[in-house]
């Protein structure tokens, strides 16, 4: 499966994306066009020895930052269960403020 990387792959495939994305809404709107919706939810709800997935701490603000991104974006979000994911965050103290 493809989200089964090795955690060095992983981590620089993250960091790549994340850096490409951050700025710019058409990046991100090109990578929720190519499915990084379900990988980035993946990589937030997934627990790796009892523990989340340490890459979370970047995905968790790519993910919110799609829903400000375009149309196709807002589309992936809702397609891929994204209401209940910002809903959830916003339960959490740490979070609240990126998902607004």
């Amino acid at each position: 499966k493809p989200w089964q990387l090795s955690s060095e792959v992983q981590s620089q495939a993250m960091l790549a994306l994340y850096n490409l994305c951050k700025l710019s809404m058409v990046r991100q709107e090109q990578a929720a066009a190519h499915g990084i919706v379900p990988c980035l939810h993946r990589l937030i709800v997934t627990k790796s020895n009892h523990a989340l997935h340490p890459l979370r701490q970047l995905a968790i603000p790519l993910l919110c930052d799609l829903a400000h991104a375009g149309p196709i974006a807002r589309e992936q979000l809702l397609a891929h269960d994204g209401f209940t994911f910002y809903l959830r965050l916003l339960s959490v103290k740490y979070w609240h403020h990126v998902a607004l």
